[in-house]
């Protein structure tokens, strides 16, 4: 959907995500980010206001996440998997 598109942005700018956990957020933020349990407003707030006065966390969560973006998100990573995907749905004509 629409989430892991503004996490690829966000991760390629290097910026640390801040997302509760559902779905596979995990698994596409890594150690790009802080996960939160799920409708607690309160962790994301303290969770953001501690990213904020931390600059030395915040800049470690923004470098692992430009690098999550480029082995993930890379347009030559995900072209291969578009090609992939395509030839496993019996496309004559892989990319």
């Amino acid at each position: 959907g629409g989430r892991h598109v503004e996490f690829g942005y966000a991760l390629a700018m290097g910026k640390p995500i801040v997302s509760s956990d559902v779905g596979d957020v995990k698994k596409n933020v890594g150690n790009g980010g802080i996960i939160v349990k799920p409708g607690s407003k309160e962790q994301i707030v303290k969770t953001i206001d501690n990213l904020l006065r931390d600059d030395d966390l915040c800049k470690k969560l923004g470098k692992n996440a430009r690098r999550i973006a480029l082995k993930n998100f890379d347009w030559p990573v995900v072209s291969k998997q578009f090609a992939r995907v395509i030839k496993d749905a019996g496309g004559k004509h892989a990319l």
